[in-house]
């Protein structure tokens, strides 16, 4: 429930609640049906509300809520160009020690334009660094 929580103030900060748009306030109450998960809710915006995808991830990521930023990296997909701008965009906008442990979590994606992103961004942790250092980029 906190998850959910964190999403709701993180949407209600960036004004959705408050736009006059019925599709986007029909899957805001999906976030208050128990049945949707992360996987459901992720999966019910990629095939039915692509067009505020960027957005919402971006309104999540923006938040201070750790636990939800490290849902959405992990729930990025390499293929998807508007997923991995949304983590490039995170990367370039992050703190490289606050936010260490979603850099890492970005790292372990092993994206070789997400890597490009992270090996750029200046003052990263030693941890973040040895994690690029070790692996060899997917493609």
């Amino acid at each position: 429930m906190h998850q959910k929580d964190a999403v709701r103030s993180a949407w209600k900060a960036a004004g959705f609640y408050d736009e006059n748009d019925l599709k986007l306030a029909q899957f805001m109450t999906l976030l208050d049906d128990p049945t949707q998960c992360w996987p459901e809710m992720i999966d019910t915006v990629r095939r039915n509300y692509a067009e505020y995808k960027t957005r919402l991830a971006k309104a999540i990521l923006g938040s201070n809520d750790k636990l939800v930023h490290l849902a959405i990296i992990r729930a990025a997909l390499p293929g998807a160009d508007d997923e991995m701008s949304v983590l490039k965009d995170y990367i370039v906008s992050s703190d490289p020690v606050r936010d260490e442990t979603e850099l890492k979590a970005i790292a372990l994606k092993n994206v070789k334009d997400l890597n490009k992103s992270l090996s750029a961004k200046t003052n990263l942790t030693p941890a973040v660094s040895a994690m690029l250092v070790k692996r060899a980029p997917a493609t």
